[in-house]
């Protein structure tokens, strides 16, 4: 047997089976919905933190350790985070100030 077809049947995965394919499937749409739901929280603070909302230096200040905040949890991907700050926000001076302007 010629060595490059020997190889080429060694190297050869196991075929997956139709309850496997479903599950992959499934996973990668699960985690698609996810990564949506977490950007469209992580747009929809930094809309409300964005710094060019405020004028006074201190609560400027203010706003951007908190996107800071908003954008680790994004780039962490954690949901869980990126919901308690957003409930943090909403129930703060920033929701009403931002929605003002």
């Amino acid at each position: 047997m010629n060595t490059n077809k020997k190889n080429e049947i060694e190297n050869r995965k196991p075929e997956k089976t139709k309850k496997e394919i479903e599950l992959e499937i499934k996973n990668k749409l699960a985690e698609e919905l996810q990564n949506k739901t977490i950007r469209s929280i992580y747009m929809s603070l930094a809309k409300m933190l964005h710094s060019d909302l405020e004028t006074d230096e201190t609560l400027k200040l203010e706003r951007e350790e908190l996107m800071k905040k908003v954008t680790a949890a994004y780039q962490d991907k954690d949901l869980n985070t990126l919901l308690k700050l957003e409930i943090e926000i909403i129930g703060s001076k920033w929701y009403i100030v931002g929605n003002q302007i």
